[in-house]
């Protein structure tokens, strides 16, 4: 494999600012998203526990009162939402290093920041495939 030298005009670098720019700010907006939701489903958390008390012929409601339905539920989505975040931080990852890469004249921290945007990508791909699988399986 041939290496050369690889340098990136003013207009290459002014796009590659402008995509850090952007990816920062869907990240940023991302994690504030994650935390608004996790803050809904706690109040829900909290709410459900008393509303389960007036409804208490209920199977549903007594499985809120044991609490198991609520640890299980709080459980997947605590997991859910830091495999999200570590998902989010790829992107963040690549606006931080292309951004520093830039400002350093640094070719190998563009190459790291387009290493966790690949990742990015690729995670990315993989979710799109396994919601495709899963809407095929629905139709059966």
């Amino acid at each position: 494999m041939q290496q050369f030298d690889l340098e990136i005009d003013e207009r290459s670098k002014a796009n590659l600012l402008l995509a850090a720019h952007w990816a920062k700010n869907i990240a940023i907006g991302s994690f504030f998203l994650i935390g608004i939701v996790v803050l809904g489903s706690i109040f829900l958390g909290i709410k459900n526990s008393f509303v389960g008390n007036y409804f208490s012929n209920s199977q549903l409601s007594s499985l809120f009162e044991n609490g198991i339905l609520s640890v299980s539920l709080f459980l997947f989505f605590g997991i859910l939402c830091f495999v999200l975040i570590l998902y989010i931080n790829l992107l963040l990852k690549f606006s931080k290093k292309v951004v520093s890469g830039i400002n350093n004249n640094d070719i190998t921290e563009i190459t790291d920041g387009f290493r966790s945007l690949k990742s990015y990508f690729l995670i990315t791909g993989i979710i799109m495939i396994l919601g495709l699988i899963a809407d095929i399986f629905s139709f059966f």
